[in-house]
């Protein structure tokens, strides 16, 4: 009875400390920007016309699927930046890329979608490769965890930028070690259709690939009043419930750990009730401190 009553007492605490403040952590962004570039990264295209053959020095970037003396012929891409290392008293928030049309596209005409959607999906590179030797024949393994759609295009020189890869980038700051980039290609391989942006190899260096990563402080309160913001340990410290009012919605959701790292707590853990309710399983998650990262707040918790 009396270790019954302690746990109760235990989570009555736990509840006061995180509701009862709400003071939250709001993160100055510190904002990474890498053109992709030798002293940066590399990339390469591959095509399966030529499958033994490297092509580290392509300017196109991006999908292809289209006939190569009447045969059909396939395109696809890789590219890697160099990551920094999260900085000490930040923890690592977002990503996003940008990709530019080729003013010059070697391989037909730019974006193109002449018989159905061009549409591309980026995904995030699971084993090594050499911008050197690559080929269409030893390209690199990939996964479809966390992969970006690229929507089918509107025209035909147009930009994707801000592309939201922080999933992904989060992947990879699980093990830096394992940052091998991504590759681009169509989800339809079926000619003729194309979705090509500029390699990191012509002439015009504002066209590079380029990748924005975002990391936050662990300093700095912003006061957010009662009515404004609500965040709740419930269910006997399982769950974490959100809610907030007054217009403000709720998005993003990401647990980190202390040193920075997005735990992958899988979407069915993550409730989103409505724009300003939520609900977190953190069953799983091991005793320590955390931090809910949402709509642009962060906000440290302890699990017990």
């Amino acid at each position: 009875m009396r270790n019954l009553y302690l746990k109760f007492q235990k989570i009555i605490i736990t509840l006061l400390l995180v509701s009862a403040t709400i003071s939250l952590s709001i993160a100055q962004d510190s904002c990474y920007v890498s053109s992709r570039g030798t002293e940066n990264g590399f990339d390469s295209y591959l095509t399966s016309f030529a499958p033994n053959t490297n092509c580290v020095n392509h300017t196109d970037f991006g999908g292809v699927a289209w006939t190569c003396n009447s045969a059909a012929c396939f395109g696809r891409c890789v590219i890697q930046f160099y990551l920094p290392n999260i900085p000490t008293g930040y923890f690592y928030s977002s990503a996003s890329i940008d990709l530019f049309s080729n003013p010059a596209p070697y391989s037909n005409g730019g974006q193109a979608a002449m018989y159905g959607t061009n549409e591309c999906i980026l995904r995030r590179i699971t084993s090594p490769w050499n911008d050197n030797t690559v080929t269409w024949n030893n390209q690199p393994t990939t996964t479809t965890q966390n992969e970006v759609l690229l929507a089918q295009s509107s025209s035909s020189t147009q930009d994707y930028l801000n592309i939201d890869i922080s999933n992904m980038v989060g992947d990879i700051y699980n093990d830096l070690s394992q940052n091998y980039g991504f590759m681009i290609m169509l989800t339809d391989e079926t000619y003729y259709r194309n979705m090509i942006f500029a390699s990191s190899d012509i002439a015009d260096t504002s066209k590079h690939p380029r990748l924005n990563i975002c990391f936050q402080s662990t300093s700095g309160v912003h006061e957010f009043s009662v009515n404004q913001i609500k965040l709740l340990m419930a269910n006997y410290n399982k769950e974490i419930e959100i809610t907030t009012v007054s217009g403000l919605n709720i998005s993003n959701i990401k647990i980190l750990s202390s040193d920075g790292r997005i735990l992958n707590l899988g979407y069915q853990n993550i409730i989103q009730k409505d724009n300003n309710k939520a609900t977190i399983n953190i069953d799983l998650l091991a005793r320590g401190v955390y931090f809910l990262n949402y709509s642009g707040v962060s906000r440290k918790f302890i699990k017990l």
